[in-house]
């Protein structure tokens, strides 16, 4: 085998920072691209690597979410209000808001309003919640 050589492109424990070919050609200007076959092995690993870290980041959204919005309620239910409107920093991800109103309102009994913004594509995720029109 080459000393530039990685092992087989279709091996799944393949480290590919460490691969050789790759540590070999990261240095050289100008970039040659590697194999076709590496290639196709490369684009499939980091497709699933931005798939987990996608997966990763909505699970914390909705944990955030969940946190903040139950923290609110309580508040709100201490102050003796029936209803609480929060604005969460979660950008657009609707699930996770759409989750906490639904636990908040399952846990706490009350009306909710949650608001999650995306300065950067200046657009908003609403979502409402009340005991009476919650389905069971």
């Amino acid at each position: 085998m080459n000393q530039l050589e990685c092992q087989s492109p279709s091996s799944r424990d393949v480290k590919w920072a460490s691969c050789p070919w790759i540590a070999h050609h990261n240095n050289r200007q100008p970039r040659q691209l590697p194999p076709p076959p590496f290639q196709r092995e490369l684009i499939i690993y980091r497709k699933n690597e931005v798939r987990n870290a996608q997966k990763k980041i909505a699970d914390q959204n909705l944990k955030i979410s969940v946190r903040v919005a139950t923290e609110a309620a309580e508040s709100a239910a201490l102050d003796g209000k029936t209803f609480c409107i929060i604005q969460l920093d979660v950008g657009l991800d609707a699930a996770a808001v759409r989750e906490a109103v639904s636990k908040v309102v399952e846990k706490k009994g009350m009306s909710i309003m949650m608001f999650s913004t995306d300065e950067i594509a200046n657009k908003a995720v609403v979502c409402t919640g009340d005991q009476a029109t919650r389905r069971h």
